[in-house]
């Protein structure tokens, strides 16, 4: 590296998960051990970690394990990971998981409701977040442990639902000792008090049951017939075969349901950890409904609470531009509202890995990089080299890429698989496949660096602050999201429509292109940067400053580039090099 800048550098995490939690029966438990997570502390890996320049390490603070008899809370085991962690020379990072409750509290479910699974009818242990107690539950634990250690924890990683704490529904985690024994990916709402709201949130759209019939007939083969608002209105499984309206009104309410609860646990969070460094848990590379996650509505909240927005995923996907669409729609979301961008591994790196890893992070400004031990140390070259000189500083586009959220959610695009984006094997010729728009983005970042929004930031105001928005795959968009776009159109946006990607809209018959030739701006073929309009396109087109900084290295292989505030940032794979160089080396 070379003409570094001094500017702020990205602080460094790790973690600990005590080896008494986890279930040695399932592989996945085998595999957190092996990668170093139950050790953290221990002299030899804590070493290594301060070369590594590590700040904070997170541990977790369960209520499965905090209250082992009623009213009888138990601080052991916290003491003792606290004590080991400020021995090591490290500040204390707490993880609160308060959906898994202990073994002996309310055993059979009869006075606190736990999910149920909408297509067995089985239950998980998790708390249902429908039934008031839920919200009560965390309320005690944070007053509790704010009693505690208020002054000690440095960092809250604000535990949210699901398996892992994060903004999302269960997903069938088996490999701790408190993991239910009924989960998988699925809906977790068939509960009498998640079946409540939804008809109580049904009333209070419709008002009347036959507009509820109306509505949900108007675009299905078959016709609803629904009696009174006692009625059971969750939907017939799998959610495919449900009309259009019904999947919108029940993804609305769903999603709707786990962000109203994930506000009042950090309204809860901060009441007792008013001035802590606090972090949201993002988790997952998927929005599919079942998760019940919209990343830009969970950076929303995090800026809102004044928390960082950490996303669980870096370099998943084993390559940077593949890996690196799904953390920026993550970091473009927490930027837009004022927030900042924290980066986590999943879980095992491998060390060809481990370059992707850094550049993502450094490419979408993250302000925490969260890494596993043995991730580190298998990469120990790489890290020794990079991991000091890395910095912090917001990427600047001026160009969009549209995410195909409503699609997603609403299952109209085949999913994300990891081993076709891998192998590249996607048909050219489908434009309604998640694979097509990541395959499609990670060619576009070798011409650009872009961001990614969608149609709640849009809602926003988001496009107010661009030039150019993509779109590259055929995909439902809300009208409303239609009309704003076409009203940014014609005060001077440029939308640029991918390979016969055009978008179809919500409760309509017309395609994007169709409405916006109807409102007399005319789509043209090709592609022109010096005004507004909508454009068809079928390659891409050379974007400034990439071209001009590209001729300037004069560089012949893959090479990404990335213009910071305050530096340029370049990644060359072949070579395992990143560079930061001042701006004025390209004037």
């Amino acid at each position: 590296m070379k003409h570094a800048p001094c500017i702020m550098k990205p602080v460094y995490h790790t973690r600990h998960i005590p080896e008494e939690h986890l279930d040695f029966s399932h592989e996945t438990a085998i595999k957190v051990k092996a990668n170093g997570l139950c050790d953290t502390m221990r002299d030899d890996i804590a070493v290594q970690l301060h070369k590594f320049d590590v700040d904070v390490v997170e541990t977790r603070a369960v209520w499965y394990s905090v209250e082992p008899r009623s009213g009888v809370l138990d601080w052991s085991h916290l003491d003792n990971y606290f004590d080991a962690i400020e021995r090591a020379g490290f500040k204390i990072g707490v993880f609160t998981w308060f959906q898994h409750p202990p073994s002996w509290y309310d055993p059979r479910h009869e006075t606190h409701a736990r999910l149920k699974c909408l297509e067995h009818g089985e239950e998980s242990s998790v708390l249902s977040l429908w039934d008031p107690k839920t919200a009560e539950v965390y309320g005690r634990l944070y007053k509790e442990l704010s009693g505690r250690y208020k002054n000690r924890i440095k960092y809250l990683y604000v535990g949210m639902y699901g398996d892992y704490g994060e903004v999302q529904f269960v997903q069938g985690v088996r490999h701790y000792l408190f993991s239910p024994s009924h989960g998988h990916t699925g809906f977790w709402c068939g509960d009498a008090h998640a079946r409540k709201s939804y008809a109580d949130w049904l009333q209070s759209r419709y008002l009347s049951i036959n507009k509820l019939n109306e509505s949900w007939s108007s675009d299905s083969v078959s016709c609803y017939n629904y009696k009174s608002w006692n009625d059971d209105f969750m939907p017939a499984l799998p959610l495919e075969i449900n009309s259009l309206a019904l999947k919108m009104d029940f993804i609305e309410w769903y999603t709707g349901s786990l962000y109203e609860f994930c506000y009042r646990v950090c309204e809860t969070a901060r009441k007792y950890f008013p001035d802590t460094l606090c972090g949201i848990p993002v988790g997952c590379v998927n929005e599919k409904a079942y998760l019940g996650q919209i990343k830009s509505k969970s950076a929303k909240m995090a800026s809102e609470f004044g928390c960082v927005t950490r996303f669980t995923g870096m370099a998943h996907l084993e390559s940077f531009p593949l890996s690196n669409t799904v953390a920026k729609r993550v970091s473009g979301a927490a930027h837009f509202y004022g927030g900042k961008f924290a980066n986590e591994a999943a879980l095992h790196l491998d060390r060809e890995n481990a370059m992707n890893a850094l550049y993502e992070c450094l490419a979408n400004d993250a302000v925490i990089i969260h890494d596993d031990p043995q991730n580190m140390i298998r990469a120990i070259d790489i890290h020794k080299t990079y991991r000091n000189k890395l910095s912090v500083s917001r990427p600047v586009t001026d160009i969009s890429v549209f995410y195909p959220l409503e699609g997603e959610m609403l299952m109209c695009l085949e999913p994300l698989s990891v081993a076709e984006l891998k192998s590249g094997k996607v048909d050219p010729h489908n434009r309604r496949t998640m694979n097509t728009f990541f395959r499609e983005c990670a060619e576009l970042r070798l011409k650009a660096d872009f961001d990614i929004c969608d149609s709640h930031m849009i809602d926003d105001g988001y496009l107010a602050g661009i030039r150019e928005l993509i779109i590259l795959c055929s995909c439902p968009i809300p009208k409303s999201t239609a009309r704003k776009i076409l009203d940014w159109v014609r005060q001077g946006g440029r939308l640029c429509i991918y390979d016969n990607s055009d978008p179809w809209i919500l409760n309509g018959n017309k395609s994007l292109a169709e409405i916006s030739a109807s409102a007399g701006v005319l789509p043209e073929h090709g592609y022109n940067n010096c005004r507004g309009g909508v454009y068809l396109i079928s390659e891409w087109p050379v974007y400034e400053p990439y071209a001009s900084i590209l001729k300037k290295i004069a560089y012949k292989g893959e090479i990404y580039i990335t213009v910071h505030e305050d530096y340029i940032s370049t990644y060359k794979p072949d070579e395992e090099t990143i560079e930061i160089l001042k701006k004025s080396y390209f004037a």
